[in-house]
């Protein structure tokens, strides 16, 4: 046929030429169009020659095997089944786990392999009959402490007897105390008994109960602490003012062996306890110090901050996936399996004998991050492919299932390094979590998320929306445009959907 009459008939709308255009727009093509040389004449014959060119294969042999025989595989009813099972019973076993982990740092796990120094922590720990000292303060009570070194400010009155009988109260709870190891240093105490040899066992002086008359208290207090005497180093436990009078004073006591973070932590916690009923009788407040109690604070609060932040990131990443999918529906089962995952890998942590400390919620918390890499990259591709589940889900593996797969992979290489190293803190703390965190959240995102994205929409009847979800919802995630519909039609090829297509 003359090839300009095919031209009229195609820019006059016709049938013929309506189906010429559209086998264009159906796949890649090559269209050589070839003019022949003027002659004179005012006719002019063109020839075209169109030629279909083979796609290029764009998708890898581990995209091409989870998008058909994978996803196949997990769309299965026995093998979902058994999905949500396996990850039932880790995620019962991962919380019973997770409310047993410990708290702390062993000083053992940040000293290098070999180090002198453990041994001799081992040996300490294991021969020793006595734990760090505790200090019980008394103050006067609601003065600050710059306060109360200026002339006139309100002092503890030591010669009262109401405050010498608390003050014995506080130095017999202390050596009940189930941490503590008598005796206690009981600066009043050993004051009252001295003084009782010096006034020659004069109960006249001294009564029944050891008390000190308050005319006696001070000059008999500066002849107690008077440098070469046997009690001068009692002076270290007492602060006094330019006048001589007490300012605060001191009572100590020594801990018995404490092994872990949890007995530290326990035994600070009781330290508070036993002083808040001291607290402001006569006028007096009484609190604990002990050195280590600067390290171990952190521990007090420790499990709720924990809680606080991973909270805070996962509504964080609710709201910000709900933003960029433009679907609450789907972000929430990603934010479900999200926290399953935070929960298995706690659970985990203590399968590993990693202990909760600052170390490991900054893992906690970079971990959501990690995590949610594997499940966002899916939800998202899953959202905006059309069809079925199986459709959906065939076109999110082919998309970024091997990148996913990949990255996992290559992070495992990129922390592997250590588990060799010196330090026992690098591997516990960094290769165990990271290790965790990668294997964890690949396996919910590439097996546990595709199977309840199934459940939530049926894999054959339903060409978009959400299924039954969808419809009662009003979700209609993922829907193809009814042009896109046109073009995919049976009656138009059945072509592949491509981005060609779509942009026609």
């Amino acid at each position: 046929a003359d090839a300009d009459a095919d031209a009229a008939r195609a820019a006059a709308g016709g049938t013929q030429g309506e189906s010429f255009v559209k086998s264009l727009m159906r796949a890649p093509t090559r269209l050589i169009i070839g003019e022949a040389p003027a002659s004179g004449r005012r006719e002019r014959r063109t020839s075209a020659v169109l030629r279909r060119e083979p796609e290029p294969e764009l998708e890898d042999a581990l995209s091409k095997w989870m998008s058909s025989r994978y996803v196949s595989w997990l769309s299965r009813p026995a093998v979902q089944a058994g999905v949500l099972l396996a990850f039932g019973a880790l995620f019962a076993g991962g919380l019973a786990a997770a409310l047993d982990v410990g708290q702390g740092l062993e000083i053992g796990e940040v000293l290098p392999r070999g180090s002198y120094m453990s041994t001799f922590f081992e040996r300490f720990e294991f021969y020793s009959d006595i734990g760090p000292p505790v200090y019980l303060v008394t103050a006067p009570l609601g003065v600050d402490p710059e306060e109360a070194r200026r002339p006139g400010a309100a002092r503890v009155d030591f010669t009262d007897w109401e405050t010498q009988d608390l003050l014995g109260e506080l130095v017999a709870a202390l050596e009940l105390s189930p941490w503590i190891k008598p005796p206690a240093l009981d600066w009043l105490g050993d004051f009252q008994k001295w003084a009782l040899v010096v006034s020659n066992h004069t109960m006249e002086v001294i009564d029944a109960g050891g008390r000190i008359p308050p005319d006696r208290f001070y000059p008999w207090l500066a002849e107690f602490l008077e440098p070469g005497s046997n009690f001068a180093f009692y002076s270290n436990y007492i602060s006094l003012d330019d006048e001589g009078l007490v300012e605060s004073a001191t009572v100590m006591g020594f801990h018995k062996p404490l092994q872990t973070t949890d007995a530290f932590v326990q035994a600070m916690l009781d330290m508070r306890a036993l002083c808040e009923p001291f607290a402001a009788r006569a006028g007096v407040t009484v609190f604990p110090f002990s050195e280590y109690h600067v390290f171990y604070e952190q521990y007090a609060i420790l499990v709720s901050q924990a809680g606080t932040l991973l909270f805070s990131a996962i509504v964080v990443i609710l709201v910000v996936m709900s933003l960029l999918l433009g679907n609450m529906l789907l972000s929430l089962p990603v934010l479900l399996i999200l926290t399953v995952n935070q929960i298995d890998l706690i659970g985990i942590m203590r399968l590993a004998n990693v202990h909760m400390n600052g170390i490991s919620i900054i893992n906690l918390v970079m971990a959501i991050g990690l995590s949610v890499e594997y499940l966002a990259h899916i939800a998202s591709t899953y959202n905006m492919a059309p069809g079925d589940h199986v459709r959906k889900m065939r076109h999110a593996m082919a998309a970024v299932g091997s990148s996913v797969v990949s990255g996992a992979f290559t992070t495992l290489l990129g922390v592997v390094v250590l588990a060799f190293a010196k330090y026992p803190v690098f591997q516990v703390y960094y290769f165990r979590m990271y290790l965790a965190t990668v294997l964890c959240g690949a396996a919910h995102g590439l097996v546990l998320l595709p199977v309840v994205l199934g459940l939530m929409q049926p894999q054959r009847g339903v060409e978009d929306g959400w299924g039954l979800v969808g419809r009662v919802f009003g979700s209609r995630a993922g829907r193809p445009s009814s042009r896109t519909n046109s073009v995919n039609a049976p009656g138009n090829g059945g072509a592949p959907q491509g981005p060609y297509n779509e942009l026609f």
